[in-house]
């Protein structure tokens, strides 16, 4: 999302009579939202400076100006400050993207990588104790470089144009042995220069060394109307996982995250001691991505007594079936966990533990549920290191026991030492995260005020549609849609409905039958066959429908979702039909059934509670898979018109 752009020779008008200030927050008004006084604030005391920057004469009048530019399918927060386009001798696209930044002094360098300690303090709550700290925030190079990576990776345009980011210190008097020079970040700052006080004409060198040309907006033009690639349709890249440019780069707390699990390892490697790190994330927060990458970079360095676990069998067919077609990628598929049978390993048997969708985790497992006692305390006590990779809202069952609170009891016991971190950067969903909290919102899961506002939109392709048929259509269509270089058809599009019907054994495995009936619009469809494990990317596999079951860990460019019965809308509430639960899925209600047949009583009203939470989750976790759109068919017609109410209301 762009929020300004300009020429460079009105950018000056602008800003020489003040009226640039006013526009800007007028634009931001138009993108629903409101420049707070951090916002304000800088651009008040940083735009004069750009002023005069490009006050220069060898920097063309006709370059492109953009302020506060949105990344592609990245959190909506973040914004590459300022960019100037235009072209370079040689008649190519150029694009200089500039972080800005007011700082005075830096406090010290650290040991985590791209981040530094600033001189900003925050307060927190460290038992019960309000603890002031100093804040920890990426090198501004090493930030400027990952945002170009980002819009380069995931702008089609962009990928054609030459990037060049750099940083614009305007308070910041460099010192001998200076704290941004540090040794630790030579890689981040030769990619990615940064000029301080003092250091206008240099920058001004460095600009007139890339652009001699103008463009006239159009390169800013270009990059906003360009399509947009999906930034991590995990499952359609890991033929070459290691290749896979969302690995080569992470963003904000997502490298906090790798760097305290590296720190974790090399402790316990020194004193022994059992450790538990707790991560917490959404959907699209890079969880995946993260728990993958770690795995990948310990077999790099030589670690092999180390396992990725995966409760959910269909994303683990999918990697393992990609996985094994990559010979650099086969010792990933060797210390991938086949099964759930954790109980097997000796105490520390294992050196590293990476644990993926950690939520799905059970007390009993196998067949009648007979093996095992508890996986979380299983992994724990097998493992010198766990990682937990969790969204609590993602638990689909009553029989997944995967919770912070379950992870933190085990720990406990078994003497390792917690600590838990936080996923908030959205990658998926168009980079909305304010999409996932209207969706967790509107499904009163929790409440979100933001969304109480008409005014308030959020950017993202989601639709009802009346008819099954005409969802199918629509995301056969979106399925079938050619990727303009290679040619190829996407097949990133998937159909996935609630549980709401019988998995018919005539049906698992011969397309003649069908699972799901929808009589109403003479709808049927087959829930995916079992010889098709690989749906999520199989060829011919948009004629089936997916369940909460094999889309989990999964992500496409648009999905289609069937809200069965089980979902309803009554006197302003969401409420639920725990009798639509078909026999074939009786472990999302598993315990409940007796208890929620009672006509009243304590007892009964927690039973539902607890099955209202499992299907709101379920259809939290099917409306996120979109990595583009969502588009919903509601058999329920209360449900309905109040989801078309709260989108017209909430999103652009």
């Amino acid at each position: 999302m762009l929020i300004y752009e300009t020429t460079k020779k009105e950018f000056l008008e602008k800003v020489k009579d003040q009226s640039i200030f006013t526009e800007l927050e007028k634009e931001y008004a138009k993108k629903d939202r409101k420049a707070g006084y951090k916002i304000t604030n800088s651009w008040n005391g940083s735009l004069p400076y750009m002023y005069i920057l490009l006050e220069d004469e060898r920097i063309p009048d006709n370059c492109g100006i953009s302020i506060e530019h949105g990344i592609p399918n990245i959190d909506q927060d973040k914004k590459i400050d300022f960019i100037i386009t235009g072209y370079n001798q040689n008649k190519e696209k150029v694009a200089i993207t500039i972080e800005i930044k007011q700082w005075t002094t830096i406090k010290e360098p650290t040991d985590k990588i791209g981040y530094i300690v600033s001189n900003y303090t925050k307060k927190e709550k460290i038992n019960g104790k309000e603890k002031i700290t100093y804040e920890l925030v990426p090198h501004p190079s090493y930030q400027v470089w990952t945002y170009a990576f980002m819009l380069n990776q995931y702008n089609e345009e962009a990928k054609d144009i030459k990037i060049y980011p750099c940083v614009f210190l305007h308070n910041y008097d460099k010192k001998q042995n200076d704290v941004l020079d540090d040794k630790r970040y030579e890689k981040y700052i030769k990619q990615a220069p940064y000029f301080y006080k003092g250091e206008i004409k240099k920058f001004q060198d460095y600009i007139c060394d890339k652009i001699k040309y103008g463009d006239n907006q159009k390169i800013i033009e270009l990059i906003e109307n360009s399509e947009e690639t999906p930034s991590s349709l995990l499952q359609y890249e890991t033929k070459d996982i290691k290749k896979y440019s969302n690995f080569a780069v992470l963003i904000d707390e997502q490298q906090i995250v790798h760097d305290k699990v590296i720190q974790m390892a090399q402790n316990t490697l020194k004193d022994n001691k059992k450790r538990v790190l707790i991560v917490k994330g959404g959907p699209g927060t890079g969880k995946t991505i993260l728990a993958i990458k770690m795995i990948l970079e310990f077999l790099e360095e030589g670690k092999e007594n180390i396992k990725y676990i995966c409760p959910i069998p269909s994303a683990r067919e999918i990697y393992s079936y990609l996985l094994k077609k990559n010979k650099k990628s086969k010792k990933f598929v060797q210390n991938m966990e086949s099964g759930a049978n954790y109980i097997k390993y000796k105490e520390n048997e294992l050196d590293i533990a990476v644990i993926d969708e950690a939520h799905r985790l059970k007390e009993n497992y196998g067949q009648y549920d007979k093996k095992g006692k508890n996986q979380v305390k299983e992994i724990i006590n097998a493992s010198k290191v766990s990682i937990f990779f969790i969204d609590e809202l993602q638990r689909i069952s009553t029989k997944d026991i995967g919770s912070v609170e379950e992870i933190r009891k085990n720990a406990s016991k078994l003497g390792a030492e917690v600590e838990e971190l936080k996923l908030t950067s959205q990658f998926r969903c168009y980079g909305s995260s304010d999409y996932i909290y209207w969706l967790e919102d509107v499904l009163q899961i929790r409440e979100n005020d933001n969304f109480k506002n008409p005014k308030n939109k959020i950017n993202y392709d989601i639709k009802i549609i009346e008819t099954p048929n005409e969802l199918d259509e629509l995301i056969k269509k979106k399925n079938n849609v050619k990727n303009k270089k290679t040619g190829k058809i996407k097949n990133a599009s998937r159909l996935v409905a609630g549980y709401c019907w019988d998995s018919k054994k005539e049906a698992r495995n011969d397309p003649k039958y069908y699972d799901i009936d929808i009589p109403e619009y003479n709808f049927k469809k087959s829930w995916n066959l079992q010889k098709d494990k690989k749906w999520a990317i199989g060829e011919g596999t948009v004629e089936q429908a997916g369940c909460i079951y094999t889309c989990l860990g999964l992500e496409f460019e648009y999905v289609g979702v069937i809200i069965g019965k089980d979902l309803i809308y009554r006197n302003g509430n969401i409420e639920i039909d725990y009798t639509q639960k078909p026999r074939s899925d009786n472990n999302a209600l598993y315990g409940l059934k007796t208890k929620l047949r009672k006509k009243s009583g304590e007892e009964r009203e927690k039973a539902y509670n607890q099955a209202m939470q499992i299907i709101k989750n379920t259809y939290r976790t099917l409306m996120t898979r979109g990595q583009k759109g969502c588009y919903i068919f509601c058999y329920d017609d209360e449900l309905k018109e109040y989801l078309k109410k709260r989108i017209k209301d909430g999103i652009q």
